[in-house]
């Protein structure tokens, strides 16, 4: 999908995929307030053309979030395995990188549970299980209002 024809649903798109209300995506994206602006932002969020928009932008930074994951994930195991000179780097540097390794392998500190359960281990779980998808839709976003508050602050 192209991006949108009218520059500001482009612009409010572009800031709901990061996160932002529609309230706040409206403003920003040039938008008087008035006495029904709340009303009118909401409702401009949910056209079809800006939804559809905001998918796509999410489903491309989904994508990146995977790829940066697995690089992460290489480069970790590296530092975590390489033999430098004693004085390069210390011992408690290699065994933080062993710690982040092992959080984000699923199960390498703590072994699998057979049954989902709640934390007392006497029921169902509290939360429903998250896709990977979702997860890394969530995660796209997050790196993004990151990145545009870490630009807004500079």
């Amino acid at each position: 999908m192209r991006p949108l024809r009218d520059p500001r649903h482009e612009k409010v798109a572009q800031l709901l995929a990061l996160g932002k209300s529609s309230e706040e995506a409206s403003r920003e994206a040039g938008y008087r307030d008035g006495t029904s602006f709340a009303d009118t932002a909401r409702k401009r969020s949910h056209r079809p053309e800006i939804r559809a928009r905001v998918a796509e932008i999410q489903s491309k930074e989904a994508e990146l979030v995977a790829i940066d994951v697995a690089w992460i994930r290489r480069k970790t195991a590296e530092v975590a395995g390489v033999d430098l000179p004693p004085k390069a780097i210390k011992a408690s540097d290699k065994v933080a990188a062993l710690n982040l390794l092992a959080r984000m392998t699923p199960g390498a500190l703590v072994p699998q549970k057979i049954a989902e359960t709640n934390p007392e281990g006497d029921g169902p779980p509290l939360a429903p299980e998250i896709s990977d998808t979702e997860r890394a839709v969530a995660l796209a976003a997050f790196f993004a209002r990151q990145k545009n508050k870490s630009e807004t602050a500079a």
